[in-house]
C-alpha cells in the first residue's frame, strides 16, 4: 500500500504542473472564444443596420 501511494505521488508530482499549465491555457481560451463571440455578436448587428440602411436607400431611389 505505501508503494502504491508513493506510486500516486510520483505521478501527481510530475503531472501537477502540466496540469496546472493546461487549466490556465483553457482558462485563456475560453476567455478569447467568449471575446470572439462578442464581437461577432456585435458585429452581426451592425450587418444588420447596414442591410437595413441599404434596402431604405434603394427602395426611396426606385419609388423617385
Amino acid at each position: 500500500m505505501l508503494r502504491r501511494n508513493s506510486r500516486r505521488s510520483g505521478f501527481q508530482d510530475a503531472l501537477g504542473p502540466a496540469l496546472s499549465e493546461m487549466r490556465e491555457l483553457t482558462a485563456d481560451f475560453t476567455g478569447e472564444l467568449s471575446e470572439a463571440g462578442e464581437a461577432m455578436k456585435t458585429l452581426d448587428g451592425q450587418a444588420g443596420k447596414l442591410s437595413r440602411s441599404l434596402s431604405t436607400s434603394l427602395r426611396t431611389a426606385f419609388d423617385r
